[in-house]
C-alpha cells in the first residue's frame, strides 16, 4: 500500500483543472498577506508617536513649536506642567504645548526635532532672562 499524505502537501496532483484552482488559492493568500501587512504598516506610518517624557520644571526656558508649523518658537518660560502638557509664558501669551513639542534652550541641538530653530535673541544670550511685561505677575 503506498504512503498517504494529506492533499495538500502531494506532490503529484491529477487533474488539471484541480492544479490550476490550487495555484490560484495559494496566489490569492500571498496576495492578502502581502496587501495586509502593507496596510498595517501603513497605517503605523500615519500615527504619531509620543516618546518624550520629560519633566520640565517652572521657570525652565524652552523652545516650542506650533501645530502644522515648522518652525520652532522662543525662547519662552515653562510657567507648569500638567501631565503631558506643558503651559509656557511667550511675552504677554501663555500658551498650552504638549511635551514632545517642547526642548530645553541649550539642548535644540542635541535632539532630532531641532530643525529650524528661530528664535529673536542671539546664541551669546539666549541664557539671559526674558524680558517681563509691565503688569504681568506669574
Amino acid at each position: 500500500m503506498g504512503e498517504t499524505h494529506p492533499p495538500a502537501f502531494n506532490d503529484k496532483i491529477n487533474g488539471s483543472i484541480l492544479h490550476k484552482h490550487l495555484n490560484i488559492l495559494n496566489d490569492c493568500r500571498n496576495a492578502f498577506v502581502e496587501a495586509e501587512s502593507s496596510e498595517k504598516v501603513q497605517r503605523a506610518l500615519h500615527h504619531k508617536i509620543r516618546i518624550n517624557s520629560q519633566v520640565y520644571e517652572s521657570g525652565t526656558l524652552v523652545y516650542y513649536k506650533k501645530d502644522n508649523v515648522d518652525e520652532w518658537f522662543g525662547p519662552a518660560k515653562v510657567l507648569f506642567q500638567d501631565g503631558r502638557i506643558v503651559f509656557i509664558r511667550h511675552g504677554a501669551h501663555i500658551i498650552r504645548v504638549f511635551v514632545n513639542r517642547v526642548v530645553k534652550v541649550g539642548e535644540e541641538y542635541l535632539s532630532e526635532n531641532s530643525q529650524n530653530v528661530s528664535n529673536s535673541q542671539t546664541v551669546s544670550n539666549v541664557s539671559e532672562k526674558p524680558q517681563t511685561v509691565p503688569g504681568l505677575l506669574l
